[in-house]
């Protein structure tokens, strides 16, 4: 498999089909309150401007890592000396966050799920080419298989037209550039020790960002305590995504690493926009067709395919 994290990676002798079920668990968990995301943030971004949105998740985002991993966070020092780390923390949060919610305001929340959901491709396809990973046949199968079943899910159904906006799509591919940078740097300097540590100096990084873009730009939004920004704060997309798509996705990412390898759990990113389609039916925002229903059927193809790869590696290793 494609190391594309600096996440430990698990025994593979020591696996067995209980741990690796309770891996794909964790991690389908994950990827579901991922592919959820891009529709509730649609909604909040209705009343709430990205920047101060952002603003918010970070404020809470921040506050609570703190609280639950202060123990951890003595490595801070270290991160700081590192200046990679630092630009890696920086680019990891604040810049792929707000390229990625600019890009969302502009396109549908299906479109920017499918365009985010390719984010695992922008960090393997450089280390490919540049001989540090190598892609075994089954993932370029199970990939490829995805990537088809995505077009034809945005094939739009007959007598409907194709919206494109190409700023909109720009912003968010970039941010997988940013991300990628973000995650090859890591995958040479982050230490494993140093990884929470790490997590927060992205946060606090980004939580600096977004004040003083918001200080800028929505200054009445900066005072969290007045009546209006409270109820922003604590609006229901804004927890969504500071506490379920981003600590509580953390927590399970790292969970169903115990079981995975980094790399496997983050091979689950593809099916991130799986339910941002569902959702999308749920919500009446995308008709079904024949081409949707083949689009879904390949990508959930491509989805047990690549579990099926991963049930086959750890066998092979215990036999």
């Amino acid at each position: 498999m494609s190391k594309v994290s600096n996440t430990i990676n698990v025994n593979l002798k020591d696996s067995n089909v209980g741990n690796i079920t309770k891996g794909i668990i964790l991690i389908l968990i994950n990827t579901a309150l991922w592919g959820l995301a891009p529709w509730i943030i649609k909604q909040g971004l209705i009343n709430i401007p990205a920047v101060v949105f952002l603003y918010f998740r970070y404020l809470i985002v921040t506050a609570l890592f703190v609280l639950l991993y202060f123990k951890d966070l003595k490595k801070v020092a270290s991160v700081l000396k590192n200046k990679k780390l630092v630009v890696s923390a920086f680019l990891f949060n604040f810049v792929t966050l707000f390229l990625y919610f600019e890009g969302l305001s502009r396109v549908t929340a299906l479109q920017g799920g499918i365009l985010a959901g390719l984010a695992p491709l922008f960090v393997i396809l450089p280390m490919v080419f540049t001989k540090q990973e190598t892609l075994t046949l089954k993932e370029i199968i199970g990939i490829s298989i995805m990537i088809l079943g995505y077009v034809f899910i945005l094939v739009p159904v007959s007598g409907s037209s194709f919206q494109f906006d190409l700023l909109g799509t720009s912003l968010i591919l970039l941010g997988n550039v940013a991300t990628a940078i973000a995650i090859i740097i890591n995958k040479k300097y982050l230490k494993i020790e140093q990884k929470k540590a790490y997590e927060f100096v992205s946060y606090f990084l980004a939580l600096i960002g977004f004040f003083v873009l918001t200080a800028i730009l929505h200054p009445h939004n900066l005072n969290v305590f007045l009546p209006g920004n409270l109820a922003l704060l604590f609006s229901f997309p804004v927890i969504y995504v500071a506490i379920f798509a981003s600590l509580i996705a953390f927590s399970l990412f790292n969970s169903a690493t115990l079981y995975l390898e980094a790399s496997e759990a983050i091979s689950f990113s593809y099916a991130q926009p799986v339910f941002t389609a569902l959702l999308a039916i749920i919500l009446g925002h995308k008709q079904v067709d024949v081409v949707f229903v083949i689009g879904l059927i390949l990508v959930t193809i491509g989805i047990i395919y690549n579990i099926i790869g991963i049930y086959n590696e750890h066998k092979q290793y215990n036999n």
